[in-house]
């Protein structure tokens, strides 16, 4: 059962290699023939162009409005009934709009990069035990 599961798996990640090497192919392909007519920026620009057209349209068609407006309404009707605080807030919006998502991960990432002491921080805060969380605060009760 757990030889079957491990096949499918690597099947797939093979699968998913040769789909981004023929992507990849594929770019270069009409890169060089738009270099034929356009200078080298101008044939990267439009092959960029291109693919950011296909994705989009891809993804909008997977992801079709009336399928997120649905999802919205489900998701505003679940906040109303479930107050999780900010936390929860942010994990309904991250749901409902990936792209935020994914943007807000990225800004994240980056301010980490930029102060590592804050990523510390964060894990520091993220990472204890409500037992650490009360023996800290008695701790500090008692220096003061």
């Amino acid at each position: 059962m757990l030889s079957g599961l491990i096949k499918k798996v690597v099947a797939g990640a093979v699968a998913a290699g040769c789909a981004l090497v023929a992507v990849f192919a594929l770019g270069a392909t009409i890169y060089h023939l738009l270099l034929l007519v356009f200078v080298p920026a101008g044939a990267g620009a439009i092959t960029a162009a291109l693919f950011a057209a296909a994705a989009a349209a891809v993804s909008f068609r997977f992801f079709g409005k009336s399928g997120a407006e649905a999802r919205q309404d489900d998701d505003d009707a679940e906040l109303e009934e479930e107050d999780d605080g900010l936390l929860g807030r942010a994990v309904h919006l991250v749901a409902a709009r990936p792209m935020l998502g994914g943007a807000a991960a990225l800004a994240t990432a980056f301010l980490f990069l930029r102060n590592p002491a804050l990523a510390t921080l964060a894990a520091g805060l993220f990472g204890e035990t409500e037992r650490q969380r009360k023996r800290r605060r008695r701790r500090d009760r008692q220096q003061t």
